[in-house]
């Protein structure tokens, strides 16, 4: 079973285990497997029913590889710009599908800066990370990166958010109560930025990573040179591969670090075009990329994903009929003559209701996918969470084991 440690504190390390996304189960995978990351960027809320191509591809790779062998990370502006109900909507959905960490991205913080810690914190069931962006205490945020120990290997996720992030929007966003403001490690023409991220990865190393992914929101069209992806390449050691996003553009390149190593630079495009596919082999050690299709003829879909989104989006769940064509009345039938009742029988004590079933949760198990699959509609999640609400704080917090009652 996959376990995360998360890296906060600069000067101490705040170490504890992280929350699966969905119900976790235990490792099945051989040792050396390849560990799959799949990765979204800049998807800004549109294209939402191609998540249900994302939660397909998921599942395609951990029937593969294993549950605990495969990843979702977006690299950052996974919310629209819209209204919050809208930016909710997209956090259950990436909740639905399993994600296990994020980057805040420039458009995550339209809201404002208080409004995003209150989804990061409260709503989600992945990790939002950042190194970058510090609060007005100058200590980090968010969880600067964590540690994911896959059993023969571990893996540090560490992420980064644009400097630029701070001149994108009036400075009253990035304010607490008290007038004081957050920052996104912006000084000193880049060396701010590299030195968060130096750290963090560091200490990602010194807690076992064998592999250390950035997961990052700068991209090549950063508002000054020294704060593009390749820039922070350049200026850091230690990292493996930049999973990134920002200038919305979808390719795999490699950019030297700072002793000179090629490091794999990806980008997923924007709006949900692809997904990126990451894959460490700590059988050779290799890094490879590439790009899937999330449109087109033969891309998989989940159909208990699109449910789900069609449902929480108030879109018809399947698609309507067609109307039948009119046709014409039939002559009215004569009415029968009604038959002289029979004396009625007498009738056997009824028989107690039967208990409600009890449900174990699996691996990989939501709310809604139980309902879907024991209960035949998705949209029933509600009645076992009701009947759940002794064990069930929250209707997405399941754990693999737990039994649950059905209606």
């Amino acid at each position: 079973m996959k376990k995360a440690l998360k890296i906060l504190l600069a000067a101490a390390l705040m170490l504890g285990l992280a929350t699966p996304a969905l119900a976790a189960e235990p490792a099945k995978s051989a040792a050396t497997a390849p560990i799959t990351i799949l990765h979204t960027n800049d998807a800004h809320g549109q294209n939402l029913e191609r998540y249900a191509s994302v939660s397909a591809y998921w599942e395609e790779h951990a029937q593969r590889y294993g549950r605990d062998r495969v990843m979702l990370v977006d690299a950052g502006d996974a919310l629209p710009s819209g209204g919050l109900a809208q930016a909710g909507q997209v956090v259950d959905i990436m909740n639905f599908l399993g994600y296990n960490v994020a980057n805040p991205g420039v458009g995550d913080f339209s809201h404002g800066v208080a409004e995003f810690l209150n989804l990061a914190q409260n709503e989600t069931r992945f990790d939002y990370l950042s190194s970058t962006f510090m609060g007005p205490d100058g200590k980090p945020a968010l969880y600067r990166g964590v540690v994911y120990d896959y059993g023969d290997i571990k893996v540090g996720y560490v992420g980064v958010t644009t400097p630029a992030t701070l001149t994108s929007y009036a400075a009253a966003r990035f304010q607490d109560g008290n007038g004081k403001s957050y920052s996104f490690s912006e000084g000193g023409e880049g060396q701010a930025l590299y030195a968060a991220v130096q750290s963090a990865v560091d200490a990602a190393r010194e807690n076992g990573a064998g592999y250390v992914v950035a997961v990052s929101n700068l991209g090549m069209d950063g508002a000054a040179p020294y704060w593009t992806s390749e820039a922070m390449i350049a200026n850091t050691t230690g990292i493996d591969v930049v999973i990134d996003g920002r200038s919305q553009e979808a390719y795999q390149r490699q950019a030297p670090n700072k002793e000179g190593e090629m490091i794999p630079l990806v980008q997923a495009g924007s709006g949900l075009e692809s997904l990126g596919m990451v894959t460490l082999n700590p059988a050779t050690g290799e890094v490879s990329a590439q790009l899937l299709p999330l449109t087109g003829e033969n891309v998989p879909v989940d159909e208990d994903a699109l449910g789900y989104i069609r449902h929480i989006t108030g879109q018809p769940e399947t698609e309507p009929a067609p109307e039948p064509e009119p046709q014409p009345e039939p002559a009215p039938e004569p009415e029968p003559q009604p038959e002289p009742a029979p004396e009625p029988e007498p009738q056997p004590d009824p028989a107690p209701a039967p208990e409600g079933r009890i449900y174990t949760v699996q691996a990989g198990d939501s709310l809604w996918r139980i309902a879907a699959r024991e209960l035949g509609a998705g949209t029933r999640w509600q009645e076992i969470y009701e009947l759940n609400r002794d064990l069930l704080d929250n209707p997405n917090h399941i754990y693999t084991g737990q039994t649950l009652k059905l209606p």
